[in-house]
């Protein structure tokens, strides 16, 4: 059989799973407007999101957006969109987008119920999500029927290879974003056929006139909003990773793609024989994770490891690779090339004709930290000094506590971290983790 057909009977709704999802939509809506009588409200509640386009996987999120007038005041918008959504689902809980909303269930589905405005042009939206309506309203209008199965096996290709969401933990390729380059393209098959052939700053538009500049990797102009690149959430990294893979797929198309195997932890003993043969120095900052949203977690998360890194670095301590894991703790792992340095440095000053030069002699000829020198090489100063720190390990326990990790990243490290060295980091809970980042395969690969 096909593999892309394959793929599709294993990842297309059924008949009466449709139903059934279909049948949810119309109570939640009943009972949304129920509680907005209740409360005095007039709202209209609409579907939206993959659901409505039909473009939706097994076990799908369903979006329903409450509608409200736009001279609804932005604090009622929130407060009657959160009281609407806990009346309605259970296992209530509230997510964001650029304001509140609950995620929960009704019956055995997962649904969202997030409040908007009633717009007219999505040119003229008041919140974030006012355009999302429009952009359900757009794919259904230029969506062919045989081009839902195409979206689905897209979704599914970049779910396989790890780079499907647009979350802050993804970074990658959004459902809204999917279905666009279905109707770009045409159907799965060509969007492999050309993204193997990608370069960075590729851009695609589906309207005449003018848009602004965009800079990130990949640019697919919103065709509902043109100051708005759909791509933006896309990580070089996942753009480099989606172009391999799709020059992969194209010479050997495998089942592997859409459902990679199950990646199996090695055991404690080859994980800790791995690190001692790679020569380098592997370091975990661990502290407890901090109770905030996923999207600002992450965030934040890769703000700490880019400050780290970057203070690493200042301080001539070179590392090869990093990553994050989360948990119930946070652990930070940083991959040194160099992680201890001999005691001394050689510091370089100006050249003995420049006007500083006398204040280079004076502060170094006085300085505790000088072990030789001042010496004149190829007609500039150099003093031989002390280095403030030998190793990564307390060049970080000394400046980790001043850095801008991020609001609730910093308050979690104040309250206590530890530092784990080497081989004392393999531990059984985190043997999967390591695994993947000693290996350094692509999912497709296992």
């Amino acid at each position: 059989m096909d593999i892309e057909r394959e793929v599709l009977l294993k990842i297309e709704p059924k008949e009466d799973e449709n139903k059934h999802i279909l049948k949810v939509i119309e109570n939640v809506k009943v009972e949304i407007q129920r509680v907005a009588e209740s409360l005095g409200l007039s709202v209209e509640p609409i579907l939206v999101g993959s659901v409505a386009k039909d473009t939706h996987l097994t076990d799908p999120d369903i979006d329903i957006f409450v509608m409200f007038p736009p001279t609804t005041k932005r604090q009622d918008l929130e407060l009657y969109g959160l009281k609407i959504g806990n009346a309605v689902l259970k296992k209530c809980e509230k997510k964001y987008a650029e304001h509140p909303y609950v995620y929960g269930y009704y019956d055995d589905l997962k649904v969202e119920i997030v409040p908007c405005y009633k717009i007219e042009d999505p040119l003229q939206k008041m919140s974030a999500v006012d355009r999302t309506p429009f952009h359900t309203n757009y794919i259904i209008k230029n969506q062919k029927p045989e081009q839902k199965n195409q979206v689905r096996l897209l979704k599914q290709f970049l779910k396989g290879i790890g780079i499907y969401g647009a979350e802050a933990e993804i970074e990658g390729f959004s459902g809204y974003l999917c279905e666009l380059l279905v109707l770009n393209y045409g159907d799965f098959k060509n969007i492999v056929a050309h993204a193997k052939d990608w370069k960075k700053g590729v851009v695609i538009t589906f309207v005449n006139g003018d848009f602004r500049e965009f800079n990130e990797t990949l640019i697919v102009v919103d065709p509902v909003d043109p100051e708005r690149n759909v791509a933006s959430a896309l990580s070089e990294e996942n753009f480099a990773t989606f172009i391999h893979a799709c020059r992969e797929y194209y010479a050997k198309p495998r089942f592997e793609f859409f459902f990679p195997n199950d990646i199996t932890p090695e055991p404690i003993k080859i994980l800790k024989n791995k690190i001692e043969r790679r020569g380098t120095t592997l370091l975990c900052i661990i502290f407890d994770t901090p109770q905030t949203l996923p999207d600002i977690l992450h965030s934040q998360l890769r703000k700490s490891m880019r400050a780290i890194a970057n203070l690493c670095e200042k301080y001539d301590f070179k590392f090869i690779g990093s990553d994050y894991f989360v948990n119930t703790e946070v652990m930070l792992l940083f991959e040194f090339e160099v992680y201890s340095l001999p005691q001394t440095k050689v510091h370089k000053g100006p050249p003995v004709w420049h006007p500083n030069a006398s204040d280079f002699l004076q502060k170094w000829t006085c300085s505790s930290k000088l072990v030789s020198g001042p010496y004149i090489k190829n007609g500039s100063w150099y003093v031989d000094i002390e280095r403030d720190f030998k190793n990564a390990r307390e060049l970080i326990e000394a400046k980790l506590g001043t850095l801008s990790l991020g609001r609730h990243i910093n308050g979690s490290v104040k309250k206590g971290y530890r530092i784990l060295k080497g081989i004392k980091i393999v531990e059984e809970r985190y043997a999967g983790w390591l695994t993947m980042f000693l290996n350094k395969k692509f999912r497709w690969e296992y």
